[in-house]
């Protein structure tokens, strides 16, 4: 068998090294070529005529990549299934927790240095040997360099650049989050090791990416221990961070989004400033993709508001139930995708019912209007409101945070009584981590209670 090798290491003695064990295998041949950093070693790779790669696990600290395991890691992730040898002054239960977990299923085999030797490195040439043996397996060993396609949108892009992150740079925690009031809503995670996933909620204001974004610490720290902001964030005592990289994530208005935030337990040995340009390039190109997106939102929103007014309540013109159903649906799926806040109001017509049976449905549908008057009254330009049932309304406050949601229902309380209507709202907050459906369901429990506390009489 005939093996085209490319061999990555930043002292060019280890070559001579390893080509005199390749040599001394039988029935093996074999072109090895080396190269002493990855950005050569990338060059190559897109010729296609490599059929092995091998790599010390210590590279150059100028190198990209900083080791040869974050560099396989990154051609697995690219999709590249040509064999791998790991070469480590450091015994396996050293490495990184992705490395190992690579090394344990098969995307890499692990050779410690001071084992090396024909006679180790001949069972793994071997086991190589089967998965090239046809025309068929060899060639597809090469297809791995496909076409550049553009992300789906952000959510793809800013889990691609998370996901980079943690393989690049080793990070035991990458995530992208979102800042909503005092709400830090994890958007994505890739995670070894702290036990963070999408969906998770911390406080903002305990956060170093607060301090980070207040100005009180820099966006990257290879040891928090030397920067009191940091040190005196509750965070801290919640989770190890020793390590710290944030990087906010703002609107083309200069608003803040969120951050793209990673942590790790451990001090570096070897700072990452010189990455750090092209990181904060990597975050504005993905703060450029996200305000486009929300910009595109902003449109399909007001286009599937248009199309909903053919699902409309003829007495009140405010949308039907199932127009609001379906605004409900577009909306929640905004609202994981971004973490949008918002917030919801049932809203009951009280007398309804004693005014029809004593002065007709002539005088109630009357009161009817003049309900759907103030609710319309109150809601800004982007909430949606809907009567959903004879004497029921609903309401979204679109983008709305609970401040902006109250105020919403201050003023309704207040039209409510100018016009002399009397109604029944109960309202909640979406959860980060829930739905609009469950907080609907709290919003019809509350104006039930509102309701029953009214007709007791009580203050």
């Amino acid at each position: 068998m005939h093996f085209r090798i490319l061999h990555i290491d930043d002292d060019p003695d280890e070559a001579i090294t390893l080509r005199e064990w390749l040599g001394d295998i039988p029935g093996f041949s074999f072109e090895l070529e080396s190269v002493t950093g990855t950005a050569e070693a990338e060059q190559l790779l897109g010729s296609g005529q490599y059929d092995m790669l091998i790599a010390d696990t210590r590279l150059a600290g100028h190198d990209r990549y900083r080791s040869g395991s974050s560099f396989f890691a990154y051609l697995i992730d690219l999709g590249d299934i040509r064999p791998k040898i790991l070469l480590s002054g450091a015994p396996p239960d050293l490495l990184h927790d992705r490395t190992q977990s690579l090394i344990a299923n098969g995307h890499m085999a692990f050779i410690p240095k001071d084992a090396l030797s024909a006679s180790v490195l001949e069972p793994v040439m071997r086991h190589f040997s089967q998965s090239m043996a046809t025309s068929e397996s060899r060639e597809k060993l090469h297809t791995f360099f496909k076409p550049v396609l553009p992300f789906s949108g952000f959510t793809e892009a800013a889990n691609n650049l998370t996901k980079r992150l943690q393989s690049l740079f080793g990070f035991r925690l990458a995530m992208m989050t979102r800042v909503s009031g005092d709400d830090w809503i994890v958007l994505n995670a890739h995670d070894s090791g702290y036990g963070v996933k999408a969906g998770d909620v911390y406080h903002w204001s305990d956060s170093f990416c607060s301090r980070m974004v207040a100005g009180h610490g820099p966006m990257y720290s290879a040891n928090v221990a030397n920067v009191p902001a940091y040190q005196e964030a509750p965070v801290g005592e919640a989770m190890e961070i020793a390590c710290y990289l944030g990087i906010p994530i703002c609107r083309a208005d200069g608003s803040l989004f969120g951050t793209v935030c990673a942590i790790d337990p451990a001090p570096r040995a070897e700072a990452i400033e010189a990455d750090l340009p092209e990181i904060l390039y990597e975050c504005k190109l993905l703060g450029t993709i996200l305000d486009g997106e929300l910009q595109r939102e902003e449109l399909k929103r007001e286009l599937e508001k248009a199309v909903a007014e053919s699902k409309s309540d003829e007495l009140t013109a405010l949308y039907n139930r199932r127009g609001w159903e379906d605004l409900l649906e577009s909306e929640e799926q905004r609202c994981k995708r971004y973490g949008h806040p918002a917030g919801v109001l049932m809203i009951d017509v009280d007398g309804l019912k004693e005014l029809n049976d004593v002065q007709g449905h002539e005088a109630g549908d009357q009161l009817l209007k003049q309900a759907a008057q103030v609710i319309r009254q109150s809601l800004r330009r982007e909430d949606i409101a809907a009567r959903i049932g004879g004497d029921e309304f609903a309401v979204l406050a679109v983008e709305a945070t609970a401040d902006a949601a109250g105020e919403l229902v201050r003023r309704m309380q207040k039209l409510m009584l100018d016009a002399g209507v009397e109604l029944s709202i109960g309202y909640a907050q979406r959860e980060p981590a829930g739905t609009l459906a469950a907080s609907l369901q709290v919003a019809d429990e509350r104006m039930y209670a509102e309701k029953s506390r009214r007709k007791a009489g009580a203050p």
